[in-house]
């Protein structure tokens, strides 16, 4: 999905940059992105939470091997957490993408401004409980 967005994002398209509806929809997109990483975040940090409406219901967790070692459960936490904040190393670049797309839109410049400090804070906030949980190693 990333890369879809990355190819809509860099175009340049005459017809798109006439839409502000489009800038929305793609920071919607961009948004729930977030909220599955949020959602594999909270899977690992309470698994206990079996709410159905809760997209971190719908995650797997299966335990880490490496050759015939099974990881203990705080390693498994520390490389679930590094593969999350590496994941979300790809988010960055698709915001700057988006901010440079809304920008070329001449209307919709405050809802833009907004959306864009939106998603950066919750990039911020997800990547600074990563990191907590990256340096703490546990779930609690």
């Amino acid at each position: 999905m990333m890369d879809r967005l990355q190819t809509l994002l860099k175009n340049n398209c005459s017809y798109c940059a006439q839409h502000v509806d489009l800038g929305v929809l793609l920071s919607t997109a961009v948004s729930k992105m977030l909220a599955w990483y949020r959602a594999v975040l909270d899977s690992m940090i309470d698994t206990s939470a079996k709410d159905a409406a809760s997209p971190a219901a719908h995650i797997a967790i299966t335990p880490i091997m490496l050759g015939d070692f099974e990881l203990d459960p705080t390693t498994e936490t520390r490389m679930k957490a590094q593969l999350l904040l590496c994941e979300l190393q790809n988010i960055a670049p698709l915001l700057n993408l988006l901010s440079e797309r809304n920008n070329r839109v001449a209307a919709g410049g405050d809802v833009y401004t907004s959306l864009d400090k939106q998603l950066r804070a919750s990039l911020a906030e997800l990547t600074s409980d990563i990191n907590a949980l990256v340096v703490r190693g546990s779930k609690e």
